[in-house]
């Protein structure tokens, strides 16, 4: 990876009942594929409902677009109540998946905590990177000892931070359970590849056209107000979202304003994992959503980087932020 390490020297849910199906009073967010399934066989339109079901791709579901999958059970025949009802089970069935992932994250990291620091509340940076460097030792997967140095010190500082993080604020400067598990709904479990995961999207700007590596303007958990106002006009940085996503943020270089976008984690039914970006784009008489897919977290950033080239060109690095830290 050799010079990647170089430090930067520049400056609404709604639940309809229905009367033709049998009903439970069990959460719809416990429902399985299976159950589902089930439910759609306690009818006459048992095999259009379940066509339907599996005929639906992730991008409908995932971005919620009840009126379509809606249209398709009606042009089977399905009146609009079941309908809306399977709907509703599609979506919970969405829900349980990512509810998995959580526990698994949990449950992965609290036995690394334990192993390591011993049911410790929190661990200062220096023992936390300490650690860290130990296991990227044994995977030698940098190639020496000042690269590893610098990558354990940016993932303690940028990645595993808390959320009152600040930097110029001593008493924040720990690692918690927390802050891990944070970093691992983001960037994906297991825990073992966690580090990996982390690499591939924020150190790979090699493979792109974006010049620096995006873990160097990456902010962690500072705040939208604070980050917002301490963006220069042009600049951009990165940061971390409130719901487990990556928010790319820039201050206009044309005139006074501060603009967003995020972009989170997701894996599609049958295939690999993918960083989705909705966009919201103005038509006559409103708004219309788009969605891009992006394989890693950087790719995301040259694309609108390239988009809006007019408006912000540099890098708002994390070691030259916030004057008066240590």
């Amino acid at each position: 990876m050799g010079a990647i390490f170089k430090e930067p020297t520049t400056t609404t849910t709604t639940t309809t009942t229905t009367t033709t199906t049998k009903t439970t009073d069990e959460p719809l967010k416990n429902w399985s594929t299976k159950k589902f399934n089930d439910w759609c066989r306690q009818d006459k339109y048992s095999e259009s409902l379940v066509d339907v079901f599996q005929g639906c791709s992730g991008k409908e579901v995932d971005s919620m677009k009840e009126k379509v999958i809606v249209k398709k059970f009606k042009d089977k025949g399905i009146s609009e109540s079941i309908a809306k009802g399977a709907y509703q089970r599609i979506k919970a069935i969405d829900e349980v998946s990512a509810s998995v992932q959580n526990a698994d994250t949990k449950t992965t990291t609290r036995s690394f905590w334990n192993q390591k620091f011993s049911q410790k509340d929190k661990v200062s940076h220096e023992k936390f990177q300490n650690v860290i460097r130990a296991m990227m030792m044994e995977k030698e997967d940098l190639n020496n000892d000042e690269e590893i140095r610098l990558f354990t010190k940016m993932l303690t500082e940028q990645v595993f931070t808390p959320k009152n993080y600040e930097k110029n604020s001593p008493s924040t400067h720990y690692v918690d359970l927390e802050s891990i598990q944070y970093a691992m709904k983001t960037f994906g479990p297991p825990w073992n590849s966690l580090f990996e995961n982390i690499k591939k999207n924020l150190m790979r700007s090699h493979d792109s056209k974006l010049q620096e590596n995006p873990i160097y303007f990456f902010h962690g958990h500072i705040s939208k107000k604070k980050l917002d106002q301490n963006l220069k006009k042009g600049f951009y940085a990165l940061r971390y979202g409130e719901d487990a996503d990556i928010v790319l943020c820039w201050q206009r270089q044309d005139f006074e304003e501060t603009k967003e976008f995020s972009i989170k984690r997701f894996i599609p039914k049958g295939k690999e994992v993918r960083w989705r970006f909705r966009e919201k784009i103005s038509v006559v008489g409103g708004q219309k959503k788009k969605i891009r897919d992006f394989n890693y977290v950087y790719e995301f950033v040259n694309s609108i980087k390239e988009s809006k080239k007019k408006e912000f060109t540099s890098p708002f690095y994390f070691v030259q932020a916030y004057p008066g830290a240590s």
